[in-house]
């Protein structure tokens, strides 16, 4: 099977992870990899669409409106550098544990392996915005070289609208998959109640 290079499938897997889990009543008696199947008409949720998708964009708007100048380029690059590279070794890890849930059926319920599959889209969605970010700076800051006055001023616009949108964009990313994460976490090592930030008992 050809399988095209699609960087966008990154994206569109983000989208799809904003879907809202519903437990299945039958959820013991059903194999966890077959009950996630059976959610495909699930909604989304509004909170994690206004978060991933309104939120960068209304920032992107703000720098362009206020004629952002980002002066701060080689601190930009070192920072998306070392945020994609943690998201990917972040990557890495639940990638090895999802596959422990795939090779032992009997291994975690459906709302974990939802809660992993929805965080690693998260995780990975954001890595490739950082990478972005590096790479859309450093052609900004080559445009602005003496050579080319003319390009530089619309170039540098453009460029810190996008750099601030995807910037935002990482942000978020992180920011929806560590919530998936902890809920992941304490049900997966059965967490007491007292230390368990989900359990309000306590």
């Amino acid at each position: 099977m050809e399988i095209p290079m699609a960087p966008m499938s990154i994206y569109r897997g983000q989208w799809k992870s904003l879907r809202l889990y519903t437990p299945d009543p039958k959820e013991d008696s059903v194999d966890p990899e077959e009950n996630i199947l059976a959610h495909k008409g699930t909604r989304r949720s509004i909170l994690g669409i206004f978060i991933v998708y309104i939120v960068p964009l209304s920032a992107g708007i703000a720098a362009y409106v206020l004629r952002l100048q980002l002066n701060f380029g080689d601190t930009l690059i070192a920072v998306m550098g070392i945020l994609a590279g943690a998201l990917i070794a972040t990557f890495s890890q639940l990638a090895n544990w999802r596959q422990i849930f795939k090779a032992d059926k009997g291994l975690g319920t459906s709302a974990e392996r939802w809660l992993l599959d929805s965080s690693i889209a998260h995780i990975l969605a954001g890595a490739y915005s950082a990478v972005l970010v590096s790479i859309i700076t450093l052609i900004a800051m080559a445009v602005q070289l003496p050579a080319l006055p003319c390009l530089s001023p619309w170039i540098h616009r453009v460029g810190s609208v996008v750099i601030v949108l995807l910037s935002a964009h990482v942000a978020v990313s992180i920011l929806m998959a560590l919530p998936n994460l902890y809920s992941a976490y304490v049900q997966i090592n059965d967490v007491i109640p007292l230390l368990n930030g989900r359990d309000k008992t306590c």
